[in-house]
């Protein structure tokens, strides 16, 4: 009769404990803007493998793409905007939590990653001693598309690269093989 006593008990216990609270932002999944997503400027800390993609709808055709990006390695930082036109967002593990607010401040060098112009970084000229394959682009946008970049450049080889940020770009993306730029 004990044990009875001692595993309702427990299961009582079980019962009235709450569940932990799901941390802010979106987690991986497919998501309805509007409804379960807000539109706007998203944040995360990414590792390699993150894949992400804006969506028309949920047919899981090319039709529904919108845009979309693989992050290749860890990065510091990746931003993408969620537009109210948009049908869905999906992500995957890797990308971690996008969250509205911005956790990273403004910073004296550009790590790998996308950052924000103005406040994360300050326009200027940088310079970096890049690897073999390190591509960067200038953007307009977060939007994860074509029309978003201002300019870009993939280096075929490795050495010291130098780039104008401009007060008019809106963000900057760098991978891992440009290393840290450093404002000179």
């Amino acid at each position: 009769m004990l044990l009875l006593a001692f595993a309702f008990s427990s299961c009582k216990e079980a019962a009235i404990t709450a569940p932990e609270p799901e941390e802010p932002g979106i987690g991986s999944g497919t998501w309805r803007v509007g409804s379960e997503v807000v539109p706007g400027r998203y944040y995360t800390n990414p590792t390699s493998g993150c894949y992400f993609e804006r969506l028309s709808g949920f047919s899981g055709s090319l039709d529904d793409l919108i845009a979309n990006e693989f992050v290749g390695f860890d990065a510091g930082q990746w931003i993408v905007d969620i537009s109210s036109s948009d049908v869905g967002f999906s992500t995957d593990s890797q990308c971690g939590r996008w969250r509205l607010e911005r956790q990273i401040g403004l910073r004296a060098s550009i790590a790998p990653g996308v950052w924000e112009v103005g406040s994360q970084i300050t326009p200027g000229r940088y310079r970096t001693n890049a690897s073999e394959g390190c591509y960067w682009e200038r953007l307009s946008a977060f939007g994860a598309d074509l029309a978003s970049i201002n300019a870009n450049d993939y280096l075929s080889h490795a050495g010291q690269q130098i780039v104008d940020i401009l007060p008019s770009d809106v963000g900057f993306e760098s991978d891992e093989e440009c290393g840290t730029w450093e404002r000179i």
